[in-house]
């Protein structure tokens, strides 16, 4: 007719076009085959049902109904089932996509979609770890998560450079997220000691002058001015003698004092109190040692006709040394599992002042359990010395009965044992 218009809804029109889709259960270009249902929702969400879809068609259809510019680079084979309620667009493809060697980018409002292992797919980014050193994570990531990725260590930042696809470094980023958690430092706290016990025995009479007449003196526990409960003082003590591992639960500063009682009275002596601290997982070392040199003197002989002496002198060393390896690991309850490695060798006796000084071993190896700042003692390491000298009138000390008259001797036996204490401390 002349001058007549007729105005329709351009929403109205897109909603039918969508439901005589959806009520036909074909999506545009897939010819008849599969079936697909799309629906929208606030221009930006979508639910979609396929099955037998293929992969192609599908990104077509949904990219139509949203009205979202994309680009393929190759078109993705097979086809596809789904069913997804109220998903975005790159949620979408993230879903179909995965599986294959596809992905997808987003460049200026363009959703490039083609192989992985396209130079235009491809993205790099730097992931810092909080918590954990970048050395050796490397080592820990699944290879299927690396494969296709190029992962390169930034230590300067504490990082890694990934780059690959989109999908692929994603997966690796939520993995080293799972991983990247706070490592504890173990401080312990060892104290080594040797524990003397020394039986002696004199008889005879031994005579002889002296400057002054002598004084009986003496302290009973001289510097100590405290009161320790027998049941603390056996404790240790029990633990101290006997052998293998004694737990002393959480101790308190009287287990301190204790110890210095101990010494004071002179049935142990410590040797040392070194503090370590590593990291769980980690092996802290201790060593300390002495070094003694001895003379060793060499002749030479030359010459047929006549003989020429060469005598040449060179000081050579002997060590002994006490090291101890310990290797703390932390467990979710705080329980602290350690390995433990002690050696130590100290000097022995020369046979004559020319010889080499002996030297005497001792070591063990540990692997034990105990909780966050508890003590334990490992000990049973032990020295035997047996010493019996004797002086006397010649002749008249060799007499049965009336030598006890005319000499004097000295039997003694000396054992140290070296017993350790190790205390485990979790610092977060």
């Amino acid at each position: 007719t002349d001058n007549f218009y007729y105005f329709e809804n351009v929403e109205s029109v897109r909603s039918t076009s969508s439901s005589s889709r959806r009520s036909n259960g074909k999506s545009q270009g897939n010819k008849g085959t599969g079936q697909l249902d799309i629906s929208v929702r606030d221009d930006a969400f979508i639910t979609v049902s396929a099955k037998d879809v293929p992969i192609a068609d599908l990104i077509a259809g949904v990219s139509a109904e949203l009205f979202k510019q994309y680009f393929i680079f190759s078109d993705p084979e097979g086809t596809t089932s789904l069913y997804i309620e109220n998903a975005t667009y790159e949620d979408f493809l993230s879903y179909v996509l995965n599986g294959t060697n596809f992905t997808f980018k987003s460049d200026d409002g363009v959703y490039l979609i083609g192989e992985r292992k396209l130079e235009r797919l491809r993205t790099t980014e730097l992931v810092q770890l909080q918590y954990r050193t970048v050395e050796s994570v490397l080592e820990f990531i699944p290879p299927e998560l690396k494969k296709d990725v190029n992962i390169q260590e930034f230590t300067d930042l504490n990082s890694l450079i990934l780059s690959g696809s989109h999908p692929k470094i994603r997966e690796i980023k939520s993995f080293l997220k799972d991983v990247d958690k706070l490592v504890p430092v173990v401080m312990i706290e060892v104290i080594i000691i040797d524990v003397r016990n020394t039986v002696s025995l004199a008889t005879g009479i031994k005579a002889g002058l002296g400057e002054s007449p002598v004084e009986t003196s003496g302290t009973v526990f001289p510097g100590l001015d405290v009161t320790l409960s027998s049941a603390a003082i056996n404790k240790v003590i029990d633990g101290i003698n006997g052998f293998g591992i004694v737990n002393l639960g959480k101790v308190t500063p009287i287990f301190y004092l204790t110890l210095q009682a101990l010494e004071t009275q002179g049935s142990i002596n410590v040797r040392s109190t070194p503090q370590l601290a590593t990291l769980n997982g980690h092996e802290a070392n201790m060593s300390i040692g002495e070094t003694r040199f001895y003379l060793e003197t060499s002749t030479t002989l030359q010459g047929s006709v006549s003989t020429t002496s060469t005598v040449s002198q060179t000081y050579k060393s002997v060590n002994a040394d006490l090291s101890i390896k310990i290797n703390p690991i932390v467990s979710g309850d705080e329980q602290v599992t350690l390995e433990i490695d002690v050696k130590q060798s100290s000097f022995g006796e020369r046979i004559s002042n020319e010889a080499p000084y002996g030297t005497i071993t001792r070591n063990f190896q540990s692997l034990i359990r105990v909780k966050n700042e508890e003590m334990i003692i490992l000990g049973g390491l032990e020295d035997k010395t047996i010493s019996d000298s004797g002086s006397g009138v010649p002749l008249l000390s060799r007499i049965p009965i009336i030598k006890w008259f005319f000499s004097s001797r000295s039997k003694s036996t000396s054992k140290n044992k070296l017993t350790i204490f190790i205390k485990p401390t979790i610092i977060y």
